[in-house]
Parts: C-alpha cells; sequence; structure tokens
C-alpha cells in the first residue's frame, strides 16, 4: 500500500467540512482498535529472551499498554524467556557456587515488567504453556508462569507441556478457573533431574503416586464446567493413580483426547482408564485415541492390541458419537474399536492411516458384519454419516464397496494417494528431475485406466451427499483434478458437493 504524505493528507482537509473530519477521526479510531485487536490477539513469547532482539523488546513495551494487552486473547509461553531475568538470588540456586552471577540493571528491570505484563491478562481466552526447559525453583519464576492463568477470568482454554515435576509446582494452588472448558496436558514422564537440573521433588516409582498429586487436584476441581479433556503420554509411564483419583461425575465432558505410548506399560492399568471412561458415559460423546510412537518396532503392536482388549472389555460408552483413531494406529486394533462402538457412530476418523483396500475392507465388515459380493452386505444400514480416511489407493472396487456398505454415508472424506484400474494391481512410478530434486510422479497411463474403469459405473441408490478427496502433492495428479470431480459428480448423482484438495 503506497504511503501518502502528511501534508498531501492535510491539503486535503481544507476541503472537508469540520463535521465530516470528526466522523473521520471516530471512523479512524474504530479502524485503529479493530487492527490492534487483530495484531495482538494472539501472541508468542517463545524461544527467547535474548536482550539483543529488538523485536522482542519492542514487543515487551508494547503489552506495557494497558489496550494493547487488553487485546490478548491467546498467549503462547516457553519458559525459557525467564533465565535471563532471574533474580540475583533466584539464579544463584541453580549455579555451581564457581558460576559468577550478575544481573545488569537493565535486565532487572525488563524482569518486572515481563511479571506485571503476565500478571495484568485480564482478556486472556487461551494459555499455551510449553516447559521443557531447566526447573525453577524460586516462587517468583513459577509466580510468573502461574500469572496469566490466574489473571483472567475468561480463560476457557489451558495447553500444559511438561515434565510431572514441573506440573506438580506449576498446579500447586487452589485457584478455579471459573470458565475453563479445554485442558490439554502432554506428560514427560522423565524428570528433570534426568537432565541434570536440580528438583525439589522425588522421582522414585515409591513417589509416583504423590507426583499426580497436583494435577489430580486441578483437573478434579474444574470437573464441573471441562468439556474437552486431553492427555498425551510421550514415554512410558503408569497413569493409575491419576484416574484412580480423579472425580467420577464430569457432567460436561463432552470430548476425551487420549495419546498412549507404544512403550510397556503404555498408561498403565487399561481397566482404571476403561471404568473412568465409562463413568462419564452420560455426556461423552467423542473420543480420539492414537499410539504414541516411541519406538519404530513392530514388536510394540502385539502388547498394545491385549492392552487394548483389555481396555475395551471394561468400556461401556453407549452414547459415543464420534471416533478418532489417528496416526500409526494398528490394523487389529483400528477393527476392534470400530467394532465396540459400531452400533453408536455417527462419524469415523482413520485419517492419518495408510490403508490397503482388504484394510478398509475390513472395517466396514466390522461396521456391516453380513458377508456379500466383496464380503459385506450390511443387514441393518449403518448410523455412520461421516467417514474419513486415508491414505488410501483409489480403484473402482474401493468406490464400490463403499457404495454398497454405506448407502446412507453423507459425507466421505478420502486422501489419496494414487489410483488404479483394479484393486489388486500396484500402483506404477517413475522418477523425474535432477540427482537432488527428484519427484516420483505415478504413471499416466494407469491413472487414464482408472478413470476408464469408472466410465461405467453409476450408484443411483448411494445417498452420498458431500465428497472431498485429498489429491497427493505429485504435479502429475494435480493436472487430473478438474477429471477426478466430473467422474465423481457422473457417477455419484446425489451429490451436492465435491472438492478436491492439495
Amino acid at each position: 500500500m503506497v504511503q501518502l504524505p502528511v501534508e498531501l493528507w492535510l491539503h486535503v482537509a481544507h476541503f472537508i467540512p469540520s463535521t465530516m473530519l470528526k466522523d473521520l477521526i471516530s471512523v479512524h479510531r474504530a479502524f485503529f482498535y479493530a487492527e490492534m485487536a487483530k495484531r495482538y490477539k494472539e501472541v508468542r513469547l517463545k524461544g527467547f529472551f535474548q536482550t539483543s532482539d529488538n523485536n522482542i523488546l519492542q514487543l515487551v513495551d508494547s503489552l506495557q499498554v494497558p489496550f494493547i494487552r487488553d487485546c490478548v486473547q491467546i498467549l503462547r509461553v516457553r519458559p525459557c524467556l525467564l533465565q535471563e531475568f532471574l533474580p540475583v538470588a533466584e539464579q544463584r540456586q541453580h549455579q555451581d557456587d564457581t558460576t559468577s552471577t550478575s544481573t545488569s540493571p537493565d535486565t532487572t528491570h525488563l524482569h518486572v515488567k515481563v511479571k506485571h505484563i503476565f500478571s495484568s491478562f485480564s482478556n486472556l481466552v487461551e494459555y499455551h504453556l510449553l516447559w521443557f526447559e531447566r526447573l525453577f525453583i524460586g516462587d517468583s519464576s513459577i509466580d510468573i508462569l502461574r500469572a496469566p492463568m490466574l489473571a483472567s477470568q475468561h480463560l476457557r482454554k489451558l495447553s500444559l507441556e511438561a515434565s510431572l515435576d514441573k506440573l506438580e509446582l506449576f498446579l500447586s494452588v487452589e485457584d478455579v478457573l471459573p470458565r475453563l472448558e479445554e485442558l490439554d496436558v502432554l506428560v514427560r514422564r522423565r524428570s528433570d533431574v534426568d537432565s541434570g537440573a536440580p528438583t525439589v521433588l522425588q522421582t522414585s516409582e515409591q513417589n509416583l503416586p504423590n507426583r499426580f498429586a497436583s494435577l489430580t487436584s486441578f483437573i478434579n476441581r474444574h470437573r464441573l464446567s471441562l468439556r474437552r479433556f486431553s492427555l498425551s503420554v510421550i514415554e512410558a509411564l503408569d497413569c493409575t493413580p491419576l484416574f484412580l483419583c480423579l472425580h467420577q461425575q464430569f457432567p460436561l465432558l463432552h470430548e476425551f483426547c487420549l495419546s498412549v505410548p507404544t512403550e510397556v506399560p503404555h498408561i498403565g492399568d487399561p481397566s482404571t482408564l476403561a471404568h473412568w471412561m465409562t463413568w462419564q458415559r452420560a455426556s461423552l460423546h467423542k473420543f480420539t485415541m492414537k499410539p504414541y510412537l516411541v519406538t519404530k518396532s513392530l514388536l510394540w503392536e502385539d502388547s498394545f492390541e491385549v492392552w487394548i482388549e483389555t481396555f475395551l472389555s471394561h468400556l461401556s460408552l453407549p452414547d459415543l458419537r464420534i471416533l478418532k483413531l489417528k496416526f500409526y494406529f494398528p490394523a487389529k486394533g483400528i477393527q476392534k474399536l470400530v467394532r465396540h462402538f459400531a452400533n453408536t457412530l455417527d462419524e469415523l476418523d482413520l485419517g492419518g492411516h495408510h490403508m490397503t483396500f482388504d484394510q478398509v475392507a475390513g472395517v466396514l465388515k466390522v461396521l456391516s458384519p453380513v458377508q456379500g459380493a466383496f464380503g459385506v452386505i450390511p443387514q441393518v444400514a449403518s448410523r455412520l454419516s461421516v467417514l474419513r480416511l486415508g491414505k488410501v489407493t483409489l480403484s473402482p472396487e474401493l468406490i464400490d464397496i463403499f457404495a454398497e456398505t454405506l448407502p446412507g454415508l453423507q459425507e466421505l472424506d478420502l486422501r489419496m494417494e494414487d489410483a488404479v484400474p483394479h484393486k489388486d494391481e500396484a500402483p506404477v512410478y517413475s522418477w523425474s528431475g535432477s540427482f537432488f530434486r527428484k519427484t516420483r510422479n505415478q504413471s499416466p497411463a494407469q491413472i487414464e485406466q482408472f478413470l476408464n474403469a469408472m466410465r461405467s459405473r453409476t450408484y443411483p441408490d448411494w445417498g452420498l451427499q458431500r465428497l472431498s478427496v485429498w489429491v497427493s502433492l505429485l504435479k502429475l495428479q494435480n493436472q487430473y483434478q478438474p477429471r477426478y470431480v466430473e467422474l465423481f459428480e457422473r457417477c455419484i448423482p446425489s451429490l451436492t458437493s465435491v472438492s478436491n484438495k492439495i
């Protein structure tokens, strides 16, 4: 945008009535407020402070202005920003006696600024804390990190990524956040002692129940307002004490997300987790689950499958409507979970998995268990209305089986990797480009064969209304997008929306 000289605007103002100028002032003020609200809606204080970074210093100075500070609704913090500004006495707790400690007047002043700012985010709606740095023991640092959470009466979402030791310190308050609806917790089992940093907490397995004390207490205090709870554990950790101590009733809890490490013991006793989830059966309608891949070995799948079986044998969620099984989920585990909830599901999301035709057929067989031409014909129509799959190899038989087994499906979202004229034919690829920038492309002839094979197919009895096909990033596939859209619009008369995405 061209910046006009101030003198020119002053000249133009001579020809505008004074009453109109007053109106323009209010309009300018409104646009200014709107721009500031947009610019400072989300603030990231991550990966610094370096006092030589002028952009950071300018941001800190801007946040001292009450109006700008009130614009902040989302705050993302990484505690390494405080390390340069700890008071000298607190720094000495983390350094050897031989290490010199000095804090410049500018640094001390900036520390005071940050402390004041963090205590004044009165309109904060989301607070995200990513705490992977060394553990701060002094109350000053903990209070600063905790301040944004307590400063706002409007906080609806709290996201914490830290070890149990850090969570114990951070959540060791009795305050209640009256509007907290979403809680995301990512737990790192490895304590700060393992990385050489000092800590005030014991890390032995005997003290494990105590290490969940603050987290459990915090969750229980907000059980009446929580609508969504997400727990991710990135290393094998027995979380049984956590679920044993959680309150039985979370009356508004609508969604639960769980990330389970692939190493034994995963997250502990599956029956304890299942019992706690069963207590929430009246409100819990959405469940997301994914393995957290700790090891690339396939040996984990056997123990994980046993864990899933035990988990499901104690779980009852008769009103579950949405099931999401994310990345790296083993095929047998997917079938077990889908079978358990098949009678109630409205939406099934298996995005992030590369699924063969047989694996897709296996899932559909679970949803519609009567044998037919493709191994499945629904005896009772599935209530499933939304299905997301991918990555898949598109074939005429794959479209056939969707139409045959899910006649009432309303929305189908496919992440397409390639297309073949028959389900038993393997995709053919070739390489192009230079040695350093080679590109893999599927054979154009094979794609043409798929399109030709689909010309004789129509699905007049299929009620599908929305179809999305996420095409791979291959340039050759992108050239076929209009033809894919035309193909599906012709084959499925009921479609009201077809979209191809890259």
